[in-house]
């Protein structure tokens, strides 16, 4: 088995494999793993007696290598273990490191107001794959963490709702699949299982994918929220307001006491501009709520009756 190191962790490795049949990251101890290299390879000798010498790999054998010296111009033998590609900078991540704080696949904000994943741990330096699709080195200084919103959600090409851990796939460009990582604004990050470049991460708009777990001509493939509830089975308006006996609407619950249960409540807005979007409640006023939503983290003020809450199911129920 070979691939490419995507991070170390103390003395555990962490593996993409390049073999075919293998697509998932292998976790492996330092002691179990060597260097690979190929002829034509370009490779420093960092230890042992040639320490310092550079030059390009003629012949591989097991875990020797022959190389031809750039300062002699003469064929030298040594242990793959004592090399380094020459434009490969890269160190194992210690705890002490200040990218040792960051994660494989970790969605970060580069540049202030960027947003980005992390596809490799390099020392103090984090390869990232940013909105715009990317790939740059970045010093660990130079990033901030994000939390990831688990709760997050956009529409698809046909205006069906995907979250994150959805399986999604490209309708236009390369038609790539994968499972979302990430839902940033209008773009969300991708892993594929079939791609090996940049830890299997790609970037699409939310509109240049589409949800495979939906079926053609299901209720939540037409976009429309009132169809959405009831393939969710949501009671409608006009049933279980939650007075007296057998009421199983949203109301006795949550409008009880002096401070309104809505607070905190998880919501999906159901009509407008912002339909469709899940947030948090952080405050209600009278007729309206202020939502922080779950995708861009912005405050907007909203009618109650344009909300529909999630409840311990998982499932929305509209606001009565």
């Amino acid at each position: 088995v070979y691939g490419v190191v995507v991070s170390v962790d103390g003395t555990e490795v962490l593996v993409h494999p390049q073999v075919a049949g293998l697509t998932e990251t292998l976790r492996f101890s330092a002691k179990q793993l060597r260097k690979r290299f190929q002829p034509g390879n370009h490779v420093k000798v960092v230890s042992g007696r040639n320490a310092g010498e550079a030059g390009m790999i003629v012949a591989v054998s097991e875990n020797v290598v022959t190389l031809l010296s750039e300062i002699s111009s003469k064929e030298i033998t040594v242990f793959s273990k004592d090399l380094r590609d020459s434009g490969d900078s890269s160190v194992l991540l210690n705890p002490n490191t200040a990218a040792s704080q960051f994660e494989l696949y970790e969605l970060v904000t580069v540049d202030e107001n960027v947003s980005a994943v992390v596809i490799k741990i390099e020392g103090d330096n984090l390869q990232i794959i940013d909105q715009n699709g990317t790939v740059r080195m970045a010093r660990a200084s130079q990033i901030s963490r994000r939390k990831t919103n688990q709760n997050a959600a956009a529409t698809d090409s046909r205006d069906s709702i995907f979250r994150v851990g959805d399986q999604v796939r490209e309708v236009r460009g390369e038609n790539r699949d994968g499972t979302v990582l990430h839902i940033n604004r209008a773009f969300s990050f991708v892993r594929s299982k079939e791609q090996f470049e940049n830890a299997g991460v790609f970037v699409a708009p939310n509109r240049n994918l589409l949800n495979v777990g939906v079926k053609a001509g299901s209720d939540s493939m037409t976009g429309d929220i009132n169809s959405y509830m009831r393939a969710n089975q949501m009671p409608m308006r006009g049933r279980g307001r939650g007075r007296g006996r057998g009421g199983t609407g949203f109301t006795a619950m949550n409008r009880r006491g002096p401070r309104d249960k809505l607070v905190s409540a998880t919501v999906m807005i159901t009509s407008g501009p912002y339909k469709t979007y899940i947030g948090i409640v952080k405050e209600v006023t009278d007729g309206k709520a202020r939502v922080e939503l779950h995708t861009n983290s912005r405050l907007i003020s909203i009618e109650k009756r344009q909300l529909a809450v999630q409840n311990s199911s998982g499932n929305f129920l509209p606001y009565e």
